[in-house]
């Protein structure tokens, strides 16, 4: 049975946050009599949450149907006497209706900030995820008790046996860590004081053990120790997750926050591993979660009057023109779907990560991390019709040579030995004189330690201030030894340089600059300063124009200098 309501005066709910999984193992269920089929994991969950239910020819009673609320349907949920109903996207949208799923994706936040509370639904209980999920519990609930001080903390590293680490990091694999909409779905502020929760079987505990809990394995486990307990679980994504929902809160709340701003293009880049079922929702997922992603331009289009590519073009064209500047034109890799080369194709997972735009310094104020075209005002024209943007800047080079590339696949149990490719680099940097001096002054061995870190410290998420050097692993390219194994394993500065060159290689151009660049460049191709972009773009000539092929940390030319150097020549490009 259903009834109409309206989100202002909705009944306490909870709404889901699941992965629809396999299209073809479909249940069948009645909603006023009227069939509704539904996918296997959210008849588990289902299962889980309404343990009388009966599931005879797999079809749900009737009479323990849904509420309606706007179409908004919510289940009847006897164990938690608080929350009356559960949302449920698949059964609250009618998918197949397009004008419907166009009407009702601006108000997932609405409807999730709505919610008494949010949950979490991993999965049912399989490869020891009871375990998995007590390990989180009792390191969670230790750091959240004793507030993340590590001297008053208990010595868990006996309590992680082999057979732990394995239940962590199949569970830390299951399909919801990856879906575009978790992000919003989790990150939500909730009006309610009642906190998200995970469900994992019939295991359920407060998400924020999870943030808690990354942050303790991190404090157990050194370096040493990284081969053992290598998972997804204390990875970037969980981190990434657990600062996101506390930025929003802030949001919401109006205080201080002590890290970036959330902006749409920052978190187009963040979640572009993700995962989603139509491509277009690797941008319409982030929209909501941004401030500046709220605007008319943006409105979500499921249409086949719209292809991906177009939706795609719709959002860079809006960020170019409301920053007015060429920043998210590094996010550009490879393509799946045909745009523009200048509009990034969101759907292509594993990308490098763009260089970052913004720093916040030791002092709390922000600012440009480059400024390789110096302070010039842009001359930016963007033709929607045509597809072309056109840009101002100067030709700085040719790359000659390109190194081995540093290719980052898709995330394994099993983290991949990076000696080989570091061995590769060193004979790429140090071919012959050992102390060659730079083009741009100073000695190789000096630009070599700026470019693997792109001149940049702290973590990936919270830069600190230019001026960089990951000396000692330049050092070591130099006499080729003592290279590591894991990157992301020996120290700050480590990590840093493991994610600034994933997907990236080395170059070197006619001129003897050195830099980092996407793999998809190649010999012949330019190095060029374009005005409105913090960073070099490598473009590619073709019969109607340019390419973007990659955006490039080169040494010497990232604070302004090409346009110091004699009398620059500024060139239209004609970006296609």
């Amino acid at each position: 049975m259903t009834s109409p309501a309206s989100i202002a005066n909705a009944p306490s709910y909870a709404a889901l946050s699941y992965t629809w999984g396999d299209p073809f193992d479909t249940y069948n269920i009645k909603v006023n009599d009227q069939a509704v089929t539904i996918r296997s994991n959210l008849w588990s969950f289902l299962q889980h949450a309404r343990p009388d239910i009966d599931a005879p020819g797999r079809v749900f009673p009737a009479d323990q149907a849904l509420i309606e609320l706007d179409r908004d349907l919510r289940i009847r949920d006897p164990l938690h006497d608080t929350l009356g109903y559960f949302w449920v996207d698949a059964i609250c949208i009618d998918q197949n209706n397009i004008e419907e799923r166009n009407a009702q994706v601006p108000r997932m936040k609405d409807i999730y900030e709505t919610a008494a509370k949010v949950i979490v639904w991993l999965g049912y209980e399989y490869d020891n995820s009871n375990i998995a999920m007590d390990a989180i519990e009792e390191f969670g609930k230790a750091a959240w008790f004793f507030d993340c001080n590590r001297d008053m903390m208990p010595d868990f590293r006996e309590s992680v046996t082999p057979r732990v680490a394995s239940a962590l990091q199949s569970l830390a694999h299951r399909p919801w860590w990856e879906r575009a909409w978790v992000a919003q779905e989790i990150s939500t502020p909730s009006r309610h004081e009642i906190p998200a929760s995970v469900w994992c079987g019939h295991r359920r505990i407060p998400w924020h053990y999870f943030g808690y809990a990354e942050w303790a394995f991190n404090q157990t486990f050194s370096e040493t120790d990284f081969d053992m307990f290598f998972t997804q679980l204390h990875s970037t994504r969980t981190v990434f997750l657990t600062q996101l929902k506390q930025q929003r809160e802030n949001l919401k709340d109006s205080t201080h926050s002590t890290a970036l701003p959330l902006e749409l293009s920052n978190l187009l880049s963040e979640l572009r591993s993700s995962v989603a079922t139509d491509d277009k929702d690797k941008v319409y997922a982030i929209l909501a979660l941004a401030p500046d992603g709220h605007h008319s331009d943006l409105r979500p289009d499921y249409s086949e009057a719209v292809s991906v590519g177009d939706a795609y073009k719709q959002v860079a064209t809006y960020i170019i023109q409301r920053d007015f500047n060429l920043d998210i034109i590094g996010d550009c890799f490879q393509r799946n779907y045909k745009c523009p080369s200048w509009t990034p194709d969101w759907s292509v997972r594993f990308a490098p990560l763009p260089f970052p735009k913004l720093c916040l310094r030791s002092d709390g104020t922000l600012s440009a991390v480059y400024q390789a075209s110096g302070d010039v005002t842009p001359k930016i024209i963007i033709s929607q019709q045509q597809g072309t943007l056109i840009v101002q800047g100067i030709e700085i080079d040719e790359i000659s040579e390109v190194s081995q590339s540093n290719v980052v696949e898709e995330s394994s149990l099993v983290p991949v030995d990076q000696k080989p490719m570091l061995l590769s680099w060193s004979h790429f940097l140090f071919p012959n004189a050992k102390d060659s001096t730079y083009i741009a002054g100073g000695l190789m061995a000096e630009a070599v330690g700026h470019v693997l870190c792109a001149d940049l410290s702290g973590t990936y998420y919270k830069f600190i201030e230019r001026g960089t050097s990951a000396r000692a692993l330049a050092m070591n390219l130099l006499n080729r030894k003592n290279l590591p194994r894991h990157l992301a394993a020996s120290g700050d500065i480590g990590t840093v340089v493991h994610n600034i060159i994933g997907q990236r290689c080395l170059i070197r151009t006619k001129k003897g600059y050195i830099g980092l660049a996407s793999l998809m460049v190649k010999p012949e191709d330019k190095v060029c300063v374009l005005i409105g972009s913090q960073v070099p773009i490598v473009l590619r000539p073709s019969p109607a124009g340019w390419n973007v092929v990659s955006e490039a940390y080169v040494h010497g030319i990232m604070d302004g200098e090409a346009l110091k150097i004699g009398t620059p020549v500024m060139t239209d490009f004609l970006l296609v």
